[in-house]
Parts: C-alpha cells; structure tokens; sequence
C-alpha cells in the first residue's frame, strides 16, 4: 500500500493506493481552500473525472507515481473521500518526472513470438567430457543478432520505431538463475511527458500480441519505462502496470507455441501496427481464451463472418470480379430503379434507394466463391484435410450457401429454421480464410501465411 499527496482540481490531496486495486482514494488536506473545494463539488451533483492522469509523491519511499484515470468515469463519494477508478499506474524509481523516450513490454507470448532461444548456443569440447565432468559452455549472442530489424509506424503524426529484443539478467543472488533471457517488444520515440500517448502505445502492442496469438487473454508481465541518455541510449527509470493484466498466463496455449512467429511477419511490423492504430485491422472476432476459441455460439458465428466481410472488402475494394453479361445487367436494372427513385416521394422513393444498394453488392456465397479462385494455393491445404476428416464434400458454393443461410437465420432471429450443422465447419474454415485475407493483405508471402495458419491454429500439417 502507498500514501502520499497530490493536486487534483488545483487542490491538494494526500491518497491511499493499494497497488492490487484499481481505485485510488483521495482524502482532503485539513486546511480551507480544500474543503470548501470539496463541498462545491459535492453541491455541483455527481463528480466526472475529467483529468488524464494525476501525479502524486509516495510518503514511503519519496517516489513519483503517475496515476491514469479512467477520464469520464464518475468518481465515487463516500463522506469526505473520494473514490477514482484507475487504468493504469506508473511507478518512477526517483521524486521526479523525465520525459519517456523508449518502452519496453515482456510476456510469455513475446518469448515464443521472438523465440528467445535466438539468443544463446552450446558447446562442449567433448560430448563424453560433458557426460562425464557435466562441463559446458553457454555463449550467448551479441546485441546485433538477438534484436529485429526496427520498423516504424506512426501515432498522432509522431513516428515510433518498434523492435523484438532480447534482454540478458545476470544475477548473483542464490535463489536465482546466474542468467535469465526474455524477449520483449521495444518501442522508442521523442522523449515526452505525455503519459497517456504512452499507455496507447501498450494498448496497441496488446492488440498486435492478441492478432498474433488469436485471443484475446494476453498479460504483460513487465512493461519498463526509459528516459534519454546520452546519444542513442536509454536509462530505465520507472514501470507502468495496467490493471487488466494481473492474470495467469494461458500456459496451455503458450506452450504448444499457437502463435503467428516473428519470422513469418517480419518487415510489416509497422504496418500491421498502423492498422491496429487506425482501427482498420478487425479484431473483434477474436475469442477470450484458447478454450473459448474452440467453441462457436451465435455470437462468434456472427463475430467471425463479420470478420471476413470486413477483411474481404479490404482485400477487394471494387468487389469480386464479374462477367461481362452480370456487369451490363446490373448496369440496365440500377438505371431502371434509378427512374424509378426520380419518379416516386415519400415511403416508396425509400424502398427504391434500398433496392438500388442491393443492385451492385456482392453476397456473401459470391465472395466465399472469389476467395476459392484466388486463395486456393493458400488455403485449400487446410480446408481439404478439414472437410476429408469429417467426410464433408469441399467445395466454395456449398460452404459460402451454407455460411451465409445461417449467418441470416442468426442476425434476423429466424429460430424456427434448422440449424445447418456443417455450418459450424464452414465458420471454422472462414477463421483460416480471415487471417489469409489479413497476413496477404500486407504482402506477406503465401509461404509464411501458410505456416502463420498451421501454427496459431495448432494443425500439424506437413507443408
């Protein structure tokens, strides 16, 4: 637990914070101005928290420590003291504020995404010395090879560099290991004080983590804050902590490495980021945990197809490709709704409109169907050892007929209708289908998103 003081509305505050919550207490100074602050605001109806972040100096230790708000939330009021809900924290190592230039952020996910064991090799003189006298060298290897090649991305127009590190802990102490190695995502940028701009930074790298491992429960298990020093270098000084990530990691996952590899993405770091960052990346599909991700309930039918709407139109922003004949008759019958729409009011010109959207769009058999054509070198490995496994014949038109009747029968609650079971396949396959269209649409190679889909889906096929 931390005490200690802090201004909040241009007031002073001493706070108690139990770093295991996400709520800050804020009593008021015994002296005038405070209090009659405090009744005007307690007079003025509910309290809004307003402020980003709050900054206060711990009575233990005379550290800093940054609180980030949860800024709209309302702050709760029982007697004199107030109530804040907490995003995150962080915990300086001295009194003072530094501008931040470099944060970096470890979890189990990152040592398998950026295999840590990059970092270090064997040798022995002699295997039979090694069996016999247990004598072996570790080496490991220098900063050149054990960090990826930075790629950029931009946040609010500031240009932030991101890299895979490995980080090397030598250690005296008994109780520990002479040497730990850990892999983590490292972002660097103009040093500033602009703590909010840096938690958006970890929210990002959370989001780039969950695309990478396909769900949703990824923890940090360290995330450390730099300051400059000297040219091109960096001093740890401080920590954050979010709240949200004081979970287990899912060692289950983690372990049978379901994961997109480094490898596979590498180069388009940045770009992947940038979408995240722009909201242009879908994600939403995304299950909670491992365990979840092998279920499918209506909400995950609806979340995935959307998904792949989402990611198609991206990959195809003119829509599939269509012949000549269909072209020119879709041609005739919008210039007929069009005279239509010109010569009608009120309810009946509305009904015109929405036929005329209908016209040119795409459905969703017929996008499922374009994805065979061009995704088949991709793709098709995975849905024919799907289909054959449950002696279901593989073809685009049944499966895109299939998705879609149920994916309607859901979003319009027609509960009378029959499921159509082989559809919870078709959903299955279409997760494969989506992260196709995601790793192609930023060029990378087929290859990799083959083995990207055989890995984080944990299939074993042979490729």
């Amino acid at each position: 637990m931390y005490t200690g003081f802090l201004n909040y509305n241009n007031q002073k505050y001493s706070f108690i914070f139990e770093d295991s919550s996400n709520e800050l207490q804020l009593i008021p100074c015994n002296d005038f101005a405070t209090k009659a602050s405090l009744v005007s605001i307690i007079q003025s109806g509910s309290i809004t928290m307003e402020e980003p972040y709050l900054i206060g100096l711990i009575n233990e230790n005379r550290k800093t420590i940054v609180f980030i708000t949860v800024q709209g939330a309302t702050v709760r009021r029982v007697n004199d003291i107030l109530y804040v809900r907490l995003f995150a924290f962080y915990l300086m190592n001295t009194n003072k504020t530094e501008k931040i230039n470099k944060l970096s952020i470890c979890s189990p996910e990152i040592n398998r995404i950026f295999c840590v064991n990059r970092a270090y090799s064997f040798s022995f003189s002699d295997i039979k010395d090694y069996y016999k006298n247990g004598t072996v060298t570790v080496n490991v290897n220098d900063f050149g090879n054990t960090t990826s090649e930075p790629q950029t991305f931009l946040v609010d127009d500031k240009e932030i560099t991101i890299s895979f590190q490995i980080v090397r802990t030598i250690s005296t102490r008994i109780e520990e290991p002479p040497l730990s190695l850990s892999s983590c995502l490292c972002f660097e940028f103009e040093a500033t004080d602009d703590y909010s701009f840096i938690i958006d930074i970890c929210c990002y790298a959370k989001d780039f983590i969950r695309f990478l491992c396909f769900r949703k429960n990824v923890y940090f298990t360290d995330v450390k804050i730099y300051m400059p020093y000297e040219k091109n270098k960096h001093l740890e000084f401080g920590s954050i902590k979010i709240f949200n990530d004081n979970h287990q990691p899912e060692n289950e996952a983690i372990k049978s490495d379901r994961c997109i590899k480094y490898e596979y993405i590498a180069g388009h770091e940045g770009s992947i980021l940038s979408d995240i960052k722009n909201n242009r990346l879908y994600l939403r599909h995304l299950p909670k945990s491992y365990e979840d991700g092998r279920h499918i309930d209506v909400a995950s039918f609806i979340m995935i197809t959307a998904a792949f709407e989402w990611e198609f139109n991206r990959n195809y922003p003119e829509g599939i490709t269509k012949s000549e004949a269909q072209l020119k008759a879709e041609q005739e019958v919008s210039k007929t709704i069009s005279n239509l729409i010109n010569n009608s009011t009120g309810k009946q010109k509305d009904i015109y409109k929405f036929l005329a959207r209908l016209v040119k769009s795409d459905s969703m058999q017929s996008k499922i169907i374009q994805i065979g054509k061009d995704y088949s070198s991709i793709i098709d490995v995975f849905g024919k050892r799907l289909y054959g496994l449950n002696q279901i014949d593989f073809k685009y038109s049944e499966i895109g007929k299939r998705v879609s009747d149920q994916r309607n029968n859901f979003a319009h609650g027609n509960i009378d209708k029959e499921f159509i079971n082989e559809s919870l396949l078709d959903v299955t396959y279409l997760e494969y289908i989506v992260y196709a269209l995601q790793l192609k649409f930023f060029g990378i190679t087929d290859e990799n998103i083959k083995k990207s889909i055989n890995d984080v889906f944990h299939l074993n096929i042979i490729l």
